[in-house]
């Protein structure tokens, strides 16, 4: 259980000055669950041994009207102290006024480096710049200075600070059933501008809107007129599994059909003490709720190798203490809950503080 302090990825461009991205170029270079713009650079991306090269972007992501993922060309180091952190996120600014001016991130703006995530193929190699505050509809120019804050693992860093293209805001969803619902019941929500809306488990890199359409399992044409109106989207039909409810040139939502709720951040609490009776309290629960938890080593032909521990939700519980192994200095582990009568839930990959605290005893 060693750390992996985050890291996120996607794949294919850079810009020396900002470019802004036009719906039809956002079609025609492709996109992945529509909730990301890509724009081909001509870089390619490789795996190879990087030293003494200059880091550069492959590609960017941009999720959820909220969220930025820079790929990089080689895999970025993760080792930072809290110093180095705060350091990182003060070399990266934000324009609204089409590059004009930039200011630093905000307190409430977030930095995440994902070492891996197998629910989604784009987190490898990425910087990822969660907003508090969605974009304007002017759209956004993201710089990241050329120092040597962010750096690859054979310390390479950006030979010139690096500007996105202009990155608009798209459609945005509102969802107003459940993120995870029973197979039957409706799925509704709110589209704030016309566009299409495809519910799917299709997520390729390169996929076209065309493409979109045939692998989707339902479709949804909004017009001037059902825009900002509720839609449905029946179920009764569909097999349980994880969705994606994607607004094509906006953002994604996951929806869950009969299958049991991820582990949430917030239901977790950590408790790493210098004496190892180290304890994790996971809240928010159902009696009977079965919890899995995985060291965080991963391979794509295996899955989560070393099962750590399961432990069931006792009768009138809601809740459970596991304190059967020793916690790392810092680490993350990995979390499935499988619910009786639904599916098992998506990992949820959770980073424990980087302290001990004294012993309670």
């Amino acid at each position: 259980m060693k750390a992996v302090p985050g890291l996120i990825f996607s794949i294919a461009l850079i810009f020396a000055s900002p470019t802004a991205l036009s719906a039809e170029t956002l079609i025609e270079m492709g996109r992945l669950g529509a909730a990301v713009a890509f724009v081909d650079s001509g870089t390619v991306c490789g795996y190879q041994d990087t030293k003494g090269t200059a880091i550069q972007v492959s590609s960017i992501k941009i999720e959820h009207n909220q969220a930025v993922h820079l790929r990089f060309n080689s895999d970025l180091q993760t080792n930072y102290t809290p110093d180095q952190w705060i350091a990182l996120k003060a070399s990266i600014a934000v324009s609204i006024d089409g590059g004009k001016t930039f200011k630093p991130l905000k307190a409430s703006d977030q930095l995440q480096l994902t070492l891996k995530d197998p629910s989604n193929y784009w987190n490898l190699r990425t910087l990822s710049i969660k907003f508090a505050d969605k974009f304007p509809k002017s759209g956004i120019i993201v710089k990241v200075t050329a120092k040597d804050t962010l750096q690859d693992v054979d310390g390479n860093s950006l030979a010139e600070d690096y500007l996105t293209p202009l990155l608009f805001r798209g459609m945005s969803l509102k969802l107003q059933s459940e993120e995870y619902i029973t197979a039957g019941d409706p799925i509704q929500f709110v589209a704030d501008q016309e566009g299409t809306v495809l519910l799917t488990q299709y997520l390729p890199a390169d996929g076209t809107l065309e493409e979109y359409k045939e692998k989707s399992i339902r479709i949804v044409e909004v017009d001037k007129s059902r825009s900002g109106q509720l839609l449905t989207i029946e179920t009764s039909e569909i097999l349980p599994g994880n969705y994606r409810l994607i607004a094509w040139e906006g953002e994604d939502i996951p929806i869950g059909i009969s299958v049991s709720p991820h582990i949430r951040e917030d239901q977790v609490t950590f408790e790493n003490y210098e004496s190892g009776n180290d304890k994790i309290t996971i809240t928010g629960l159902h009696a009977g709720d079965k919890i899995h938890i995985y060291d965080d080593v991963y391979k794509p032909s295996q899955g989560w190798i070393e099962e750590l521990y399961t432990i069931v939700v006792p009768v009138d519980q809601t809740s459970v203490i596991v304190q059967q192994f020793e916690l790392d200095t810092t680490g993350q582990l990995v979390f499935l809950l499988e619910r009786e009568g639904l599916l098992v839930s998506l990992p949820s990959i959770l980073t424990h503080k980087d302290i001990l605290i004294g012993d309670p005893r």
